[in-house]
């Protein structure tokens, strides 16, 4: 019997170890805290980083106000602003997905919010905005051009001639920023629009 009672506090103290080591992945350096909403994403270290070297390319601290930018929530989202500008102008994001980043120390992390996603990149405790990506036809860009409604015609009278293509991605470029349409190759109408750090 002590035998038997002996097995089962070991177990037990093992349970309750394992219990306290578990648990949602630390965020240090969430704008949010810890944050239900937030699903941290596991890196397993075996996947090429597609940001290898990312680091050395990106512009320093600091909103890029002259490049593309969205207007939104009777504000302005730049390109490498602070994610706590964003929060403040728009509310806590519906939902946040963050992996350890590979090209950073710290996370890289998606705020989801109604007509947008914000993707940001790390530097220290704070992290900063590296791409808007619209997700629905809610929000048009500057110029007035909207996903699932503009054409590439639109995009041509609003933009001009002066971009770059790849695989129906017409890519614009301004002071370290650009400004992507993807296009339908059978209708010619943008299906989606994003903004990013040039790198």
């Amino acid at each position: 019997m002590k035998k038997v009672f002996a097995i089962c506090t070991l177990l037990l103290a093992l349970g309750l170890l394992f219990t306290a080591c578990g648990g949602e992945e630390d965020t240090p350096n969430s704008p949010t805290g810890n944050n239900p909403a937030t699903s941290p994403v596991p890196n397993n270290g075996d996947e090429p980083c597609p940001d290898e070297g990312l680091e050395a390319s990106l512009p320093p601290e600091g909103a890029i106000t002259n490049g593309f930018y969205l207007a939104i929530g009777g504000g302005q989202i730049f390109l490498n602003q602070d994610i706590i500008a964003v929060i403040d102008l728009l509310g806590e994001a519906g939902h946040v997905i963050q992996t350890p980043s590979c090209a950073f120390d710290g996370y890289d992390r998606q705020f989801f919010y109604a007509n947008v996603i914000i993707d940001t990149y790390p530097v220290g405790d704070r992290d900063f905005v590296r791409i808007i990506r619209f997700r629905n036809d809610g929000i048009t860009t500057t110029n007035g051009i909207r996903a699932g409604q503009s054409t590439w015609d639109d995009v041509l009278a609003a933009y001009g001639n002066n971009y770059t293509q790849n695989f129906g991605h017409f890519t614009f470029t301004q002071a370290g920023t650009t400004l992507t349409f993807e296009i339908d190759e059978e209708d010619g109408s943008v299906t989606n629009i994003f903004y990013a750090l040039v790198e």
